[in-house]
């Protein structure tokens, strides 16, 4: 479930479970789309999904 917290200047952060991550990598490799095109889609940064990717990699979660 995503938390969204308000920080100064307006803009949010959103913090999501760890499941919430994972169904969102595995859809996206499942989807055909590219990152950027998914996380346009989701309103994801592109940077944050590199992040969960790399993070979740090393945890050897994805493969």
């Amino acid at each position: 479930m995503e938390q969204i917290q308000k920080v100064a200047g307006g803009k949010s952060i959103v913090r999501r479970s760890e499941e919430e991550i994972q169904r969102f990598l595995n859809e996206q490799e499942q989807s055909g789309l590219t990152v950027k095109e998914y996380c346009e889609m989701y309103d994801i940064v592109e940077q944050t999904f590199y992040g969960w990717v790399n993070r979740y990699r090393s945890k050897g979660v994805m493969d």
